[in-house]
């Protein structure tokens, strides 16, 4: 069509709020299991652009190659998931996965945070 291939870079940012509950599992002092859960919120919006051509998603979705409700909206998630919090003194380290779905796609997240307890 144009005479050499085309180099697309397709994205989707996707910001997420939410609330949930974290449940310590009451097994220990120093190493504590935990189940989460929340549900909330993803605001997403794509984009489509090509190296030499620029911004190509209004012209994607105006001739239908792309439906706008695919790259662009606010759409209810919930995510689950667990964990482990291993207290030594006033440091703390917590470490879990987290499996996230938005319109029937899962992500899977593994999560990791260190703090300080006061």
């Amino acid at each position: 069509f144009l005479g050499r291939a085309l180099r697309l870079d397709a994205r989707i940012r996707a910001t997420y709020a939410g609330g949930g509950v974290k449940y310590l599992l009451p097994v220990g002092r120093d190493v504590r299991p935990y189940a989460v859960g929340s549900v909330g919120f993803v605001n997403y919006q794509g984009s489509l652009r090509e190296a030499e051509l620029g911004d190509l998603l209004a012209l994607a979705i105006s001739f239908g190659a792309i439906d706008a409700d695919d790259v662009e909206g606010n759409e209810p998630a919930y995510e689950l998931g667990g964990g482990v919090v291993i207290a030594r003194r006033q440091l703390q380290i917590d470490a879990g996965y987290r499996l996230m779905n938005v319109r029937g796609v899962n992500i899977s997240r593994i999560v990791a945070g260190v703090g300080a307890r006061f």
